[in-house]
């Protein structure tokens, strides 16, 4: 086995980041060449449905999907990889039938516009902007920390120059590019990412004699646990908890979050957006089969084994599983290896360019836009460009400390993510589904959820597992260089693929413990797959009753029933010839972006702001 990458290894990792920036730079020379707001952000909105859904698919599924599953799989079974995908079945029919009809025809480029419209408030407009570029920059430093990590597991080249080179390309492209770059560097990555994918899992059911033999040797080490019952939701993984739980945890990032909008916001009709995300839908299920195929094989191999690398001291934890198991394979063919590579940084860089653009977009829309009303389409793109810049560095940073943070990197961004994206979710719920509800409850409701939800994050890291992870895999058949020729006969059939609280595993049984789990420490128990959905709840409690208390029927009357959630639309494509209240819309809101709205009132009444339109 190869120790460190070898020339076509590093011919193939350079090729593709050249060529990432290449799509960049082609953008940045062609069309309008990147210099309004509206292209830079937008595309001009005449984005095509598939490439932008496969954009949408690969902003969110990213090389913490590739690394984290292995390390589910080895820490907590098979429960999260035979569920997750069935989440973005739930996940696409509600984003297609309920929020793409609400919020497309707004033709927003701040998913926070719709806050202010609905609310007629900066501070509850604020701190949905707030919390939204912090929950993105958490993400970009998970996002470019795990292939960073895998780099430096398989050479020497060190996390501290990995995560600023690889944070430099993607800043040069975005802020280049802009929107157009972002969508078209994502179709190369995912590219090169299901290439990488399909190389790992062929040549690894090779190694471990089929995908019959990988389903023994976790069924063997208990990690088939499957399907989980249990009602009680401290557990972390059940059926409830990933199908109700994780789904609606996935409706914000595919339904009001800055890179969704962004997206089907930019294509060319209503019909064309709702397009964009059933193909998102099948693009996620792919690449959720595929990292799971990755994940059992890897898992797969070394118990064959009989050689846990944790234990054996080759790997320092689970999230370097796979990078170690692909040098295993593939250490003594040239070029391989820099293919690997080259997935886990197309997974990382989809999905920062797609936050820098966003955030960007955020804060420019939210904060600054107001105050530089008056400056040239030309010098509003380059504040763009630096905007990204900004954003990326303090993505880095953030990368650094997602270092020091323990566990599985998918539950480590989820968690944190989740501890405020409810909130804000709420909000927009509680505007759309509620004429009753005003810019008081809507602010008092997503700080209360966002303190609670905050509060559970940080007792559970103080309150030990109720469930802690599986036993390590034997060690009886390590050697020197951590491989074993023995040979394994099954006789074992496979378990059950459903069980009850009462039929668990005897694997999992042994691993229970009873701390003092009672009161408040049963609450900080809390499975990270309920966040989001207490917090949602929390919102829309708090904001309908503090709303009901502070109520105003004069702003209940004047809410237009553009910005409540319609159950049934058509699909159409928004044009003067053939919906002329649309149309009117869409010049609304090209005012408004261009600087021409009247925001005369915004010193006098900072909560309480109301454009010419209301």
């Amino acid at each position: 086995m190869q120790d460190s990458l070898e020339w076509p290894d590093y011919l193939i990792l350079v090729s593709f980041l050249v060529i990432s920036l290449s799509i960049g730079v082609y953008h940045s020379l062609t069309g309008g060449r990147q210099r309004t707001t509206a292209e830079f952000f937008v595309a001009n909105r005449n984005l095509k449905a598939l490439p932008t859904a496969i954009s949408l698919c690969v902003s969110f599924q990213s090389a913490i999907l590739i690394l984290g599953l292995p390390a589910e799989l080895y820490g907590y079974g098979a429960q999260y990889l035979l569920l997750g995908p069935l989440c973005f079945l739930v996940n696409a029919v509600a984003v297609r039938e309920i929020f793409v009809p609400w919020l497309y025809p707004l033709q927003l480029i701040s998913v926070n516009e719709y806050v202010y419209l609905r609310f007629q408030s900066n501070s509850v407009k604020m701190l949905a902007s707030i919390l939204g570029i912090f929950v993105s920059i958490i993400y970009m430093g998970a996002a470019m920390y795990a292939p960073s990590a895998a780099l430096e597991s398989v050479t020497n080249f060190p996390m501290s120059l990995s995560v600023p080179l690889m944070s430099t390309v993607c800043i040069i492209y975005t802020a280049l590019g802009g929107m157009r770059a972002v969508i078209w560097t994502d179709v190369f990555q995912s590219l090169t990412m299901v290439g990488g994918m399909l190389a790992i899992i062929i040549k690894g059911f090779i190694s471990v004699g089929g995908i019959g033999n990988a389903f023994n040797y976790a069924n063997r080490e208990g990690r088939l646990n499957w399907v989980d019952f249990d009602p009680d939701p401290t557990v972390r993984h059940t059926f409830w908890g990933i199908i109700i739980g994780l789904s609606i945890s996935w409706l914000p990032a595919y339904g009001t979050s800055q890179a969704a909008l962004q997206r089907y916001s930019a294509t060319e009709s209503l019909s064309k957006a709702k397009m964009t995300i059933v193909f998102g839908a099948a693009a996620n299920i792919l690449s959720e089969i595929l990292a799971a195929l990755a994940a059992l094989v890897t898992f797969a191999y070394f118990a064959s084994k009989r050689c846990d690398p944790i234990e054996a001291g080759e790997i320092d934890n689970e999230n370097q599983l796979l990078p170690h198991f692909v040098m295993k394979i593939f250490g003594g063919t040239p070029g391989f290896v820099g293919l690997f590579l080259a997935t886990l940084y197309g997974g990382a860089l989809s999905s920062v360019s797609s936050a820098l653009s966003g955030s960007a977009a955020n804060c420019w829309e939210d904060v600054m836009k107001p105050h530089f009303s008056s400056l040239s389409e030309a010098r509003k793109a380059l504040i763009n460009r630096l905007l990204v810049a900004v954003f990326g560095i303090l993505a880095t940073a953030m990368s650094f400390l997602v270092m020091v943070l323990p566990g599985p990197i998918s539950q480590i961004s989820m968690a944190l993510c989740n501890s405020v994206i409810g909130s804000v979710f709420g909000i927009f719920l509680l505007g759309g589904i509620s004429r009753h509800s005003n810019w008081k409850g809507a602010l008092v409701g997503g700080l209360v959820s966002l303190t609670t939800i905050v509060w559970i994050s940080v007792g559970s890291m103080y309150v030990p597992s109720k469930y802690p992870s599986f036993p390590a895999l034997p060690e009886d058949g390590c050697s020197g260089d951590g491989n074993s020729t023995t040979d394994i006969s099954f006789t074992t059939e496979l378990s059950s693929p459903f069980t009850t609280a009462q039929s668990r595993s005897s694997a999992i049984d042994e691993m229970k413990w009873t701390p003092d789990h009672t009161g408040i420490n049963r609450f900080y128990c809390l499975s990270y797959t309920w966040y989001t959905l207490l917090a949602t709840v929390i919102t829309l409690v708090i904001g309908y009753v503090t709303s009901f208390a502070f109520r105003d029927k004069a702003l209940e009357e004047a809410v237009e029933d553009r910005l409540l959630i319609k159950f049934r639309t058509c699909s159409c494509k928004i044009s003067p010839e053939n919906n002329e209240e649309e149309s009117g819309l869409e010049r609304q809101n090209k005012e408004q972006r261009n600087g021409k709205m009247d925001f005369s009132d915004s010193k006098k009444f900072p909560d309480r702001q109301l454009t010419s339109s209301f």
